[in-house]
């Protein structure tokens, strides 16, 4: 079944002033406040300046070598036989889109349009592309904004958008959006509002896109959970790679990241119970936590917490250690052990 067509321009306003936006000479221009931006290799883009973030081994010059290959060949061909490695391996995690299969779980519909912010190389945008009628492809790495791109086009994916943008400068429209994803993003976005506590530049993100939901829209945000066992006997912070900081109390966390790092601890995590806190005190009316196992990123499990705690046994609290095991099979009596899998896959609902 093909998508209806859905005008990409009713979508989008200037981020400035909220004015009606279109494409003039080769620019983007706000014909309310007057602001313009360029349209670079195709892409509006909002942002000019952003710092580089990739995968492992996918470092500036790696991806400007991908992106010269796609010229002449397919992203699969470029990727599969890379002679790096570690790009060869991250090829199975980008081309894998079953990552996205967490979409049926909502009731999308064909003439739905989604969002997905920090898009990164595009997988999860393919992925709910095959069940929505449109989809914005959100980035602010150019060498990211590229390649979803050209993989697009190679891939026949005539419903997205990509659109070069930070949180900070979304061109949308309030009340326009069916679908808001949040890949491994939502800790990140304190790092933009470096003036601000943390948990405060959370809820200002959440806030603003909350705005950006039609009503009964949903946001989605997966996210790791900050009380998962491995983190409690003090494993890496996923971060920062740094031991404690996750769980400690954040003074004490602020503490040590100004030793190690010379920061305060930014990449704040939750609970279960402190993403609903979270959730609520930013306006949504519902929130649907379900565990992912292994992960978020690559969810081959997705259990409700609504499930009794034995159906998790399998996949959280990984341990040889005989009281650790004692422990775990206390915390499956209690209908506990539910709560410390590694990460959450959270919908909430405007």
């Amino acid at each position: 079944m093909g998508h209806p067509e859905i005008r990409v321009n009713a979508f989008l306003r200037c981020p400035d002033c909220q004015g009606g936006i279109a494409e003039n000479g080769g620019n983007i221009e706000c014909a309310q406040c007057g602001s313009k931006w360029p349209v670079v290799d195709g892409v509006p883009s909002f942002v000019s300046v952003a710092p580089y973030w990739g995968e492992p081994g996918m470092t500036p010059e790696v991806m400007r070598q991908i992106l010269r290959g796609m010229e002449t060949k397919t992203w699969h061909e470029i990727m599969k036989d890379h002679p790096a490695s570690q790009v060869r391996q991250r090829y199975q995690f980008i081309s894998d889109l079953t990552r996205g299969d967490w979409h049926k779980l909502l009731a999308l519909r064909p003439d739905s349009v989604a969002l997905d912010l920090g898009a990164g190389l595009g997988t999860i945008s393919q992925a709910i592309s095959r069940a929505v009628g449109h989809v914005f492809a959100v980035e602010q790495v150019q060498e990211r904004v590229q390649f979803m791109r050209r993989r697009f086009q190679q891939e026949g994916c005539e419903n997205i958008t990509v659109i070069r943008a930070s949180a900070d400068s979304l061109p949308f429209a309030p009340d326009s959006l069916d679908l808001i994803v949040l890949n491994g993003v939502l800790e990140w976005l304190p790092l933009s509002r470096k003036h601000d506590n943390p948990r405060r530049a959370q809820l200002h993100y959440l806030k603003r896109l909350r705005e950006l939901l039609k009503p009964l829209g949903t946001l989605y945000v997966g996210i790791e959970n900050r009380t998962e066992y491995s983190l409690l006997v003090g494993g890496l912070d996923p971060h920062i790679s740094l031991r404690h900081v996750a769980v400690l109390p954040r003074p004490i966390a602020d503490l040590i990241c100004e030793v190690k790092i010379h920061d305060r601890y930014r990449t704040y995590l939750y609970s279960h119970w402190g993403y609903k806190r979270l959730f609520s005190e930013a306006g949504y009316r519902s929130v649907e936590i379900f565990a992912a196992l292994p992960s978020y990123s690559q969810p081959r499990k997705i259990l409700s917490l609504r499930e009794k705690s034995d159906r998790f046994i399998e996949d959280v609290w990984f341990t040889k250690n005989r009281l650790s095991q004692w422990v775990k099979k206390l915390m499956v009596r209690l209908d506990l052990l539910k709560y410390f899998g590694y990460a959450y896959i959270i919908f909430a609902r405007k």
